[in-house]
Order: C-alpha cells, then structure tokens, then sequence
C-alpha cells in the first residue's frame, strides 16, 4: 500500500501528519492523521487509535482535542483515521451528502446499500469486531482506566455461564495472541508489529 503525505508540520517535539492511501477495502482514497511524537524513532511508542463518529473526517481529533501535547509528554503515537469513504466512487450517494461521509451505512436507513457497500461480511466482519472491542477494553485496563462500563457496553457478558460465551471469549484472546497484539498474560503488546496479519 502506497502512502502520500498529504500534510506534516512540527507539534509539541513531534511531527503531526496527514497521510493519504486507496483503500481495498472502500475502493476509495483513505486519509488519517498520523501524530508521531518525539524521539519514537529511538523507542517503541505504544499506539492509541481514535476512531471520530458520523460526519467527521481526520481532522476532527486531531485539531480539536489538543492531544498532542499529552500524547508528546507520555511518547504516544496517535492514530486518527477518517471513519468515512469520501468522492465520487463512493456507491449510493448521487446527492453528495458530504455529511454522512458520502456512503451507506446503518446509519443511512438503507439497509441493502449498507450491505452492498460492505467490504467484510458475517462472521469475518463479527470477528473483526470482536477483535477490535476487546484490545479496546484490554488498552483501558493497561492505563488504567475503569473498563467495566466498556465490558458491558459492549456485550462481552452477554450469555454469560453460557459454554458458547466463553468459547467465544477464548476464541478472540487467541486471535488477538496469535496476532501479536497481547502477551502470554493477557497484556496488549508495546512493540510495533512489522508482519502482516497472520490468516484467520
């Protein structure tokens, strides 16, 4: 995947970027905002993701929240995606409402242009998520903050007792294991990953 940088400039020691890719999974260009902070090329710097909510684009963290200056203090990298396909290849936007991301979603009411818009499908797109909702909630317990609201909210203890719960559960700690992103204790991992995903 090819990456152009579409902005850069100094923030708080570091470098905020803006970088830009075609997406196979939108079939549309992709940005994100990307804030390195500083000496991360001497050290491993632990990565947080910040994903903004309809109609905001890249810029809506990174410019409003003043992150930075936290992120540049604690040697964070922060990671700031636009949520939204965006331009004409987007299917199922003849109007160009820039205000729903130019796209289908459940959001649009419009159930079949969701579905066909849709990159990852049934249990490939529910084990994606699984995946992401709980390194979520791993990185809350991590630094320290109260994930028990996150664990509820997000229905991790839906059928709990139940055998099929827990075989879910484990299921989704060992993909997150066999991907690099915890340790042997549970633990998100610290160290940048160079190799891709392994196969599901």
């Amino acid at each position: 995947m090819a990456l152009d940088v579409v902005s850069q400039s100094r923030c708080f020691g570091g470098t905020q970027f803006t970088y830009q890719h075609q997406s196979s999974e939108t079939g549309t260009a992709m940005r994100f905002a990307a804030f390195v902070p500083p000496r991360a090329d001497q050290r491993p710097a632990p990565v947080v993701w910040y994903l903004s909510g309809l109609t905001c684009t890249e810029e809506n963290f990174t410019v409003k929240a003043g992150a930075q200056r936290v992120a540049a203090e604690l040697g964070l990298l922060l990671i700031a995606p636009d949520t939204s396909p965006r331009g004409d290849a987007v299917p199922s936007d003849p109007a160009g409402s820039y205000d729903f991301g130019l796209g289908a979603g459940p959001e649009t009411g419009d159930r079949a242009a969701a579905d066909g818009a849709a990159r990852l499908f049934g249990v490939a797109r529910e084990a994606e998520e699984a995946r992401a909702s709980l390194l979520g909630i791993l990185w809350e317990v991590e630094l320290g903050q109260p994930a028990l609201a996150s664990f509820l909210d997000q229905n991790w203890l839906e059928g709990a007792g139940s055998v099929a719960a827990a075989n879910h559960f484990e299921t989704v700690v060992a993909a997150l294991h066999r991907g690099g992103f915890i340790d042997d204790d549970g633990r998100p991992t610290r160290r940048r990953r160079e190799d891709p995903d392994p196969a599901p």
